[in-house]
């Protein structure tokens, strides 16, 4: 009688083994990142981004063509423009987020973004957070050199780690340069 039970328990466990490694079997073999397709249609650039699951979590038409870069794991960054204009916007396929479009940005990761700005009639550099900018969000204004393009006064920006920022910048009208270490938290 206690063979036959010893006997039972062991197929009981050998069964729950057998299921836990099919479940990771097939959680290997399905696509578990995010993919996305550029597709030319006469002049214009149709975009489509899956996540992870492959569920399409956005979609755009382009009139020039796009430039698609993984940032980490989970994020790609879509990038259009040409010479001094360039728009980018962040997708995350683990979280289904789309960020806000962003015009020239010097530095980015997975989570932060550097760009420089002009509005409300004065230059500053913005550092936030990609998703949300209620998350993180900071402002450098500085004696920036008189120009239209944000993004020109910014020589170097280095997203150190979630909580630093390392920028080299022009300041006065004689351009010269600036080293700042920024402290986000």
């Amino acid at each position: 009688m206690l063979k036959r039970k010893i006997s039972k328990k062991s197929i009981v466990i050998a069964g729950i083994v057998l299921c836990c490694l099919t479940v990771c079997v097939i959680l290997i073999i399905l696509p578990n990142k995010m993919s996305y397709s550029v597709e030319k249609v006469n002049n214009t650039y149709n975009v489509s981004v899956t996540n992870r699951w492959g569920k399409k979590i956005y979609e755009n038409v382009y009139e020039l063509e796009p430039s698609i870069i993984q940032v980490g794991k989970d994020t790609i960054l879509i990038r259009v423009g040409k010479g001094d204009s360039w728009t980018a916007k962040f997708i995350n396929g683990k979280t289904n987020r789309i960020s806000d479009s962003f015009e020239n940005i010097s530095a980015y990761n997975e989570q932060l973004v550097v760009y420089g700005l002009y509005e409300d009639g004065q230059l500053k550099i913005v550092i936030r957070d990609i998703y949300d900018k209620d998350k993180v969000y900071k402002e450098v204004i500085d004696t920036f050199p008189d120009v239209a393009v944000g993004s020109y006064i910014i020589k170097d920006a280095q997203i150190i780690d979630e909580h630093s920022v390392h920028l080299t910048y022009y300041v006065g009208n004689g351009w010269e340069e600036k080293e700042k270490l920024i402290q986000i938290d």
